[in-house]
């Protein structure tokens, strides 16, 4: 059961992770690292559960 579950959350917590650093560095880039007190902040903290939801269920 371990390996199943290595091979069913690892990817999807990395590949969260991944897109998350992405997200992170263009709002750096092209907003200046302003993006996180503009007021749709909330879109980061929405982001990591609806994503790592929608991906497990996937992953399944």
């Amino acid at each position: 059961m371990k390996p199943k579950i290595i091979k069913t959350i690892l990817p999807t917590i990395l590949g969260i992770l991944t897109v998350l650093a992405i997200l992170v560095l263009v709002n750096i880039i092209f907003h200046n690292g302003d993006g996180f007190s503009a007021p749709d902040n909330g879109f980061f903290t929405l982001f990591v559960p609806i994503t790592t939801i929608i991906a497990l269920i996937y992953s399944v």
